[in-house]
Parts: structure tokens; sequence; C-alpha cells
């Protein structure tokens, strides 16, 4: 019965059938195309989020530390080392991958510059606990409210980018093409 069906099908018939067949095959792979990249975006919009708010955390912590005056000189110091490398790694893949310029190391070198400059960690250099005074953990304090509205501004940035992406010039020299989707 189905044979005889398929062989009273005129051309237009077949047309039809063809026609509804291609555009089901192209709506699924452009659904099924689009929700990969979608995905793929927000995971790695996400890795970036996570890391910054690990930063913050990291911070968060290392402040309350110091105005509780349990870091000595040589932890102060180990702990700005690893940060450095840390936030350099982080900003470094996230201007690579969303051409944002996020002023996160600017901050910390600063606030670096001002801890182990100052007359509170030279002076008590070789003691087990630094303590510093009001006005220095004023200026502490302030740096770390500049860190925290960069981080934050920084997720919203995050969240607005788009990726770039490599890809070949005529030439087959790698350039950058910014693929533009909202995630």
């Amino acid at each position: 019965m189905a044979m005889i069906i398929l062989l009273c099908l005129t051309t237009s018939d077949w047309i039809t059938i063809l026609d509804i067949l291609i555009t089901s095959i192209i709506g699924i792979w452009i659904g099924v195309s689009v929700q990969k990249n979608l995905t793929t975006n927000r995971a790695v919009k996400e890795y970036f989020i996570n890391e910054n708010r690990d930063i913050k955390e990291k911070y968060n912590k290392f402040m309350n530390d110091l105005y509780s005056n349990h870091n000595s000189s040589e932890q102060i110091k180990e702990w700005f080392k690893v940060m450095t490398i840390k936030i350099n790694t982080f900003e470094g893949f996230i201007i690579n991958e969303y051409r944002l310029k996020p002023e996160i190391s600017k901050i910390h070198n600063n606030l670096k510059y001002m801890i182990t400059g100052s007359d509170d960690f030279n002076t008590q250099y070789k003691e087990k606990h630094i303590t510093f005074s009001n006005s220095t953990k004023n200026q502490i304090l302030l740096f770390h409210t500049d860190l925290s509205n960069c981080l934050t501004k920084l997720v919203i940035e995050t969240n607005r980018a788009n990726r770039k992406y490599l890809c070949r010039n005529k030439y087959g020299q790698h350039t950058t093409a910014s693929k533009t989707n909202s995630v």
C-alpha cells in the first residue's frame, strides 16, 4: 500500500517532501550548532567569573589577616608573589579571550608597593606578626575597595563581552575576529 502511494506522487509532491526534509535537517543542524556554541561560550565566561571570585575571596581572607595582625613580613611577601602570578595569568587570558583591559594587576601592584614600602612593614620586618597603624590600615582599605570594584566591574564586562577567535587571512596569517553572540 505504501509503495502504491509513493508511486502515485507527482513531481511537485516529491519536491515538497524534499523541501520539508531539507528544511528540517537545516533547522536541526542550526539549533544544535547554536546551542553548542552558546554552551561553550557560557562555560568559558563562567570559568573566568569563578577565577575572579577566587581572587576576590583570597584577597578578602588576606585583608582580614592583615587587619587581625596575623601575618609576618615573609608571609606577606610570599602571598603577594603567588597572587601576582595568579592575577597576571588571569588577566592575560581575559585580555586574550575578550579584549578586556582589567586593572587588577595595577591595583594589586600599587597595594603591594604601599604595604611593603610602609614604615610599619619595614620597622617590624623581623617580628613574628606585623601590626599596621590605623592610617596604614585606612590606605589598605582604600586599595581593597578599589580592587573589589574592579573585580565586580570585570564580571559585568565579561558577561557583556564577545569572545575573539583566531582565523586566517587570505595570506594564511593568524588574525583575530570577534564572534558576536550574546550569552
